[in-house]
């Protein structure tokens, strides 16, 4: 059922927004990441680098979800946004509750 795609591309003037904030700690990384979008049960999954050269799938909701990230610094760090229509916006991860 893909209701929630054609619903949130078809019928919404607004593109999703993933809301990401990132902890780095010396090698690692901790993310947080949500969907904000017009649909409450929006979601598509995206595709982010967890190691080099690595590309794995999350699953975001509405609600905050936490990915811990190990031997990762922020440059290794990178959301495909070339093969998904979606806005990104990185927030401070201090201000998430």
């Amino acid at each position: 059922d893909f209701s929630w795609l054609f619903n949130q591309y078809l019928h919404s003037k607004d593109i999703p927004t993933l809301e990401v904030g990132i902890t780095e700690r010396g090698n690692n990384l901790s993310l947080k990441y949500r969907w904000v979008a017009d649909l409450r049960d929006f979601q598509m999954p995206v595709e982010i680098m967890t190691r080099k050269n690595k590309l794995q799938r999350i699953y975001p909701t509405a609600k905050w979800q936490t990915l811990e990230l190990n031997n990762m610094t922020f440059d290794d760090f990178e959301i495909n946004d070339q093969d998904f229509f979606i806005n990104i916006e990185y927030i401070d991860a201090d201000e998430i509750h």
